[in-house]
């Protein structure tokens, strides 16, 4: 009976206290460490900064000089029927100018800045007959190339062109109405570039000037003065100088210069075999 009633006792407390029959539990995982960051390699990616363009040898230096002038002229039947007024504009033409050669050229291109008085000896010079020499081209660039220490050096200028069978001139950037009898209206972006050597300061060739220029230059002369592009008459301002903040005449004029450039930068490079 005895042994009855302990039995009955060991049950009653397996039944209260049923975790001191099992295995202690497993304890809580420990907390996930966070990676440990990787070491350096040593090897620094590839950057790109604005800097690295402008570091290394230098093939070609940029002047651009077209001052961002712009024209608005008028050839009539007579002399009295002309106009003429120039004007400087904020287009960023010369800026665009440089955009254009550095892209055909790449990281080898750099822009050559300058006083603007040093290029007035060049394009305004005090002696009439005989120019002095640091009144010529050649004389100008060196005084302003100093010690850059380019392979090559593209000068880019407004260039002045007759207009059809007139005695009357255009030059570089505006916009021209035109016609004795038949009016039309022109714009137009003419510009002047010259190569020269970086050591002898020579003028170099001009790597597109070929037979079928001069023939498209001839084709084009039948139907309208070459290098004039024919645009609707409401674009000639009736006040010159409401020209300068003509937002379509600012955009058809850059248009103009990067069609040209596009069409006309990649020979200097291809030309060096690059």
């Amino acid at each position: 009976m005895l042994i009855r009633r302990l039995a009955v006792a060991a049950i009653a407390l397996a039944l209260v206290h049923p975790s001191s029959a099992q295995a202690p539990s497993a304890p809580p995982a420990a907390a996930k460490q966070p990676a440990t960051a990787k070491k350096p390699s040593g090897k620094k990616a590839a950057a790109k900064p604005a800097a690295a363009v402008d570091s290394g040898p230098c093939d070609m230096g940029v002047i651009t000089a077209t001052h961002d002038l712009f024209t608005v002229q008028k050839i009539g039947l007579t002399v009295f029927n002309n106009e003429f007024a120039e004007m400087p504009v904020n287009w960023g033409l010369d800026d665009l100018i440089y955009a254009r050669v550095k892209a055909a050229g790449g990281a080898g291109v750099r822009r050559i800045t300058y006083a603007k008085e040093i290029f007035d000896r060049f394009e305004k010079p005090k002696l009439f007959f005989l120019r002095e020499e640091n009144e010529t081209l050649t004389g100008v660039v060196k005084q302003i190339v100093a010690s850059a220490e380019c392979r090559r050096y593209l000068v880019i200028q407004r260039q002045t062109s007759r207009v059809g069978n007139t005695n009357q001139d255009v030059a570089g950037f505006g916009i021209l109405r035109f016609g004795p009898l038949i009016t039309r209206t022109f714009i137009f972006a003419y510009l002047d570039i010259r190569l020269l050597d970086g050591q002898t300061f020579e003028t170099l060739r001009n790597p597109n000037f070929n037979v079928q220029r001069v023939l498209e230059g001839l084709g084009e002369g039948w139907t309208k003065p070459p290098g004039m592009h024919d645009v609707d008459q409401s674009l000639y301002p009736v006040v010159a100088a409401d020209a300068a903040n003509n937002a379509s005449l600012r955009d058809a004029i850059r248009r103009l210069v990067t069609e040209r450039l596009d069409r006309d930068m990649p020979a200097y490079f291809k030309a060096e075999g690059q």
